[in-house]
């Protein structure tokens, strides 16, 4: 578990770097971690680094490649109804969500790709809001 916790938060410091070369090693040790947990057996963990896996493709190739890939783990999400797992990944995986949003709201949603509830995608979208609460008293 520490050894995963290492290499998530190494596959993200070289998503923070936003360099192409960084973003395709992170795309490679991503990768590695999905194969890992599923081969382990660990559904939820092997969802989680399949979603980092999406945010490095996202970095490394593009938008459309990045779209597909996640529209399966979307799915998985929508059918858990784990909304926060999915924003909480960070602006690059809700850009991707806002897009597979309105491919459905448009009708461009590709009939090869699994089904997602469009107020599923909604969900995540509003929870991945940032939110600016108005105090009523200043904090003192």
């Amino acid at each position: 578990m520490t050894t995963e916790l290492y290499e998530d938060a190494a596959i993200r410091i070289l998503l923070a770097e936003k360099t192409s070369h960084d973003a395709v090693e992170a795309l490679e040790l991503a990768s590695a971690l999905v194969a890992r947990m599923r081969a382990q057996h660990r559904p939820r963990a092997a969802l989680r680094a399949g979603l980092l896996e999406v945010a490095a493709l996202c970095a490394a190739h593009g938008d459309e490649e990045a779209e597909a890939a996640l529209v399966p783990l979307a799915a998985r999400c929508g059918q858990l109804g784990l909304v926060r797992l999915l924003c909480d990944e960070g602006p690059a995986l809700t850009n991707l969500v806002a897009s597979l949003r309105e491919r459905l709201l448009h009708n461009r949603w590709p009939s090869e790709w699994p089904e997602v509830d469009e107020l599923f995608l909604s969900a995540v979208l509003a929870s991945a809001e940032p939110t600016d609460p108005q105090l009523s008293t200043p904090l003192q």
